[in-house]
């Protein structure tokens, strides 16, 4: 898999983080492995703590590699391998209440958009702008820890020219990615 970036749980929206940090790895694709799909094997949301020992989800497969690929940024027209992306810490406080799909069909045009602006994006913490339906990963109760426009991000990474879901567990002890288009 190639590794898409790393961010650090902040406390201020997750009290209970405590230096952990989540690295985002997809796998390489041309649209036929399920990337989208947040326990397929393709994608994976490895959360490391510094108070506990590595333990990943049960449906990885890992392999022992020093090193493996990264995405390839789209700095100034040339490619590197390495960017800082500063996503500001969402203001809860700013977050309208979370619609879900049904709810936002029976919006005026006006309400609507200004519900899309204020959801859209890319973001840390808050609640998921869905583009195709509410979806979130199956089992345990997840937050949303990051949401990815990969229209706005500036390295390649395929999301279908979608958003990626990163959600985290009440424990902060796995993640799951999932994508809409």
């Amino acid at each position: 898999m190639t590794f898409i970036g790393q961010i650090v749980i902040p406390s201020e929206l997750f009290t209970q983080a405590d230096g952990q940090c989540a690295y985002l790895f997809i796998a390489d694709s041309d649209g036929s492995l399920p990337t989208w799909e947040p326990e397929s094997g393709e994608n994976a949301v490895i959360i490391q703590s510094p108070h506990a020992l590595f333990s990943p989800p049960t449906f990885l497969t890992l392999s022992s590699l020093a090193t493996g690929p990264t995405v390839l940024t789209k700095a100034h027209g040339a490619e590197t391998d390495r960017v800082e992306l500063f996503i500001p810490t969402f203001d809860l406080q700013m977050e309208p209440q979370f619609h879900t799909q049904a709810q936002r069909a029976i919006l005026d045009d006006e309400s609507a958009k200004a519900y899309d602006h204020a959801m859209w994006g890319n973001k840390i913490g808050g609640q998921p702008w869905f583009i195709q339906g509410d979806e979130y990963p199956i089992g345990d109760t997840w937050q949303l820890l990051a949401q990815l426009d990969e229209c706005a991000l500036p390295f390649y990474v395929n999301f279908g020219t979608g958003y990626a879901y990163i959600f985290i567990n009440e424990t902060l002890n796995e993640g799951r990615l999932l994508w809409q288009c």
